[in-house]
């Protein structure tokens, strides 16, 4: 499956305020563009074994922009933007063992690259289900994931101000853990 997407994010505030005959205006835009292209590839070595991989490619273009000026003319040519560039390759492979055990198990390399700097992180996922019986489970998932991308929110200011701006080598990439157990039973009612 090849896959090409390009998504716009725009979002646009303006506030005016007088205060003494002068007149005070704010701006406010934040734009995100991304130009994607993936390919996912699946295959199916036999009826219980599913194996999944791919790779992914996009181009961030931000617009972070915060303007305050005594009249109400903008000239946003001088905007700055910043360019990333964010790929990763992943495999995935969904097992089932027996009737009562199944997993699903992958890995995921991300690569990020923002001016000179570059990171490369790797994501880990483990889903594991042990089936006591029919309608009786227990699952364990384990999963690693990388956040490339920062928003920015002063809610004190009374406007939505949300800024959405890319990872540095000043502001790292967000990493998160998620260990996860339950057991689960389905309750089966019968007419």
């Amino acid at each position: 499956n090849l896959s090409a997407i390009y998504s716009i994010y725009n979002f646009d505030v303006t506030a005016t305020e007088t205060n003494n005959k002068e007149v005070f205006t704010l701006k406010l835009f934040s734009g995100i563009n991304d130009a994607t292209v993936k390919y996912d590839f699946e295959f199916l070595p036999n009826p219980r074994h599913h194996l999944r991989a791919g790779l992914m490619s996009t181009y961030h273009t931000f617009t972070p922009q915060a303007v305050t000026v005594k009249d109400a003319n903008f000239n946003l040519s001088n905007t700055k933007k910043f360019y990333a560039l964010e790929s990763a390759l992943y495999l995935e492979d969904d097992y089932e063992m027996n009737s009562k055990i199944k997993m699903n198990a992958g890995l995921r390399l991300t690569n990020y690259i923002v001016g000179q700097t570059v990171f490369t992180k790797p994501e880990p996922r483990l889903n594991f289900r042990y089936l006591i019986k029919p309608d009786l489970s227990f699952k364990f998932g384990y999963s690693t994931m990388n956040q490339y991308l920062h928003l920015i929110s002063n809610t004190g200011a009374g406007l939505p101000t949300d800024l959405w701006v890319p990872a540095t080598q000043l502001v790292k990439p967000q990493t998160s853990q998620q260990i996860a157990g339950k057991h689960c039973f389905a309750l089966q009612v019968k007419n």
